[in-house]
């Protein structure tokens, strides 16, 4: 009997945890009393916490019957989850600010106006004027800024590099691993990285105020951006030891850093705040080391934006899905997502504490910030052309002999983006 009971028992167990997934995935469940979130892992139980506490609390009560669902979602992939079915995607969502401009376009945010007026009015209250304005178009604030810290920055093997004065340059870093046939990654073949070489060159990109998209990578500077990223990634310059060992090679994903540190493989990297609770305890964070453009010691400049969270205009529960996004990046959400996950916050008064300030990410964050290029607006096509040209660099479909005019190229393929803006 106890047998036959406890199978009963499982089974009626596992028919609710299917039922939960369905609910999770919008495929059963009362909708209507359920909110989805996407969100990162790393922010979960930070979240979850947070949503309890508003379901239980907020207003009295208000939301008492409502279920709040979490799925695991990265920020960088939000805009492209929600391209084929919007109506599909959550009912607010964690992105990071380099999408804003082509969700706006394609109405996958509700504006905090109209009905929703009074969310903006606090937003620009409690949060730093440079993320409420890259947030606003035609005076409308479009989404809730939550974390300040979308920019990346330096990992490396404390155990390895001992000496401080290899870490000044990338040239003393890779000479050090070369000899040792160990790794740096760095992902050349995405836009956002690669383009600190461009902007370690003096270039520039962005709109001007008749909304055409102007850049100079075609220039002069951007030639020699191209130039130098060439001569790191040659074969002659390259190679390791061992003579088949590349040492600048670009990562396939977020674990490749923090698994190869582990196997002593890699070194450094080249990467953010999302993969530090991967990372083992002799990895430490540090601003970028300098590169070599046109026989120069010149910055690698990074970009830096803030992460957002917005709400699904075509989704029924607004409402609730708002006050949530609200009471979830308000000033006590953001110290809580803090204290979990390290998140640099956009709230004045969070970041305006001595936990942040004195916090290790933080403290690196605000040196890379110090020459960092503000990442506004840009739209989605401008990171696939870099992409596309970065791949090119790999495929040696750009070589020695026509890098000028490859560059000519980009800048030209940038400025007709405009046109599809």
């Amino acid at each position: 009997m106890k047998k036959m009971l406890s199978v009963l028992l499982a089974s009626a167990m596992a028919i609710s945890a299917v039922g939960s997934l369905a609910a999770c995935g919008g495929g059963g469940g009362d909708s209507k009393k359920t909110i989805t979130v996407w969100a990162p892992s790393a922010s979960h139980k930070v979240y979850q916490e947070l949503a309890a506490e508003f379901t239980s609390t907020y207003q009295d009560g208000k939301y008492k019957d409502y279920t709040i669902t979490f799925v695991a979602k990265e920020e960088t992939t939000v805009r492209d989850d929600l391209a084929t079915n919007p109506a599909g995607g959550a009912d607010l969502y964690f992105f990071e600010g380099g999408q804003l401009v082509d969700m706006v376009k394609n109405n996958l945010l509700q504006p905090l106006a109209g009905t929703y007026a009074s969310y903006a009015t606090d937003v620009k209250a409690r949060d730093e004027k440079t993320w409420v304005d890259l947030a606003t178009s035609n005076n409308n604030v479009y989404a809730f800024p939550a974390t300040a810290d979308n920019t990346w920055f330096m990992w490396y093997d404390s155990e390895y590099f001992t000496n401080a004065d290899d870490l000044k340059s990338l040239d003393a870093m890779v000479a050090k691993a070369k000899a040792d046939n160990k790794q740096i990654m760095f992902k050349y073949n995405d836009g956002w990285y690669l383009i600190s070489f461009f902007f370690g060159a003096g270039c520039t990109i962005d709109y001007d105020e008749e909304g055409n998209y102007k850049n100079d990578f075609g220039g002069a500077n951007g030639k020699k951006a191209v130039k130098a990223l060439l001569d790191y990634l040659a074969p002659a310059n390259n190679l390791c030891k061992d003579g088949k060992t590349k040492c600048i090679v670009t990562p396939a994903d977020n674990d490749s850093i923090p698994q190869g540190m582990k196997n002593d493989t890699v070194v450094a990297g080249f990467m953010g705040t999302w993969i530090e609770s991967a990372m083992p305890s002799k990895a430490k964070a540090m601003r970028t080391p300098t590169i070599t453009i046109d026989g120069q010691q010149k910055s690698m400049r990074t970009f830096q934006t803030a992460k957002y969270c917005g709400v699904n205009p075509r989704r029924d529960n607004k409402d609730v899905a708002m006050a949530l996004a609200d009471f979830l990046t308000n000033e006590k959400g953001q110290a809580k997502r803090f204290e979990g996950t390290g998140s640099v916050p956009t709230n004045t008064n969070t970041a305006a504490t001595d936990a942040v300030k004195n916090s290790a990410m933080a403290t690196v964050i605000a040196a890379q910030s110090t020459d960092s290029y503000p990442q506004l607006k840009h739209p989605s096509d401008m990171y696939k052309k870099l992409e596309a040209f970065g791949n090119n660099i790999v495929s040696g479909v750009i070589t020695e002999d026509n890098y000028g005019a490859q560059a000519e190229k980009l800048q030209a393929d940038l400025i007709a983006t405009a046109a599809t803006t």
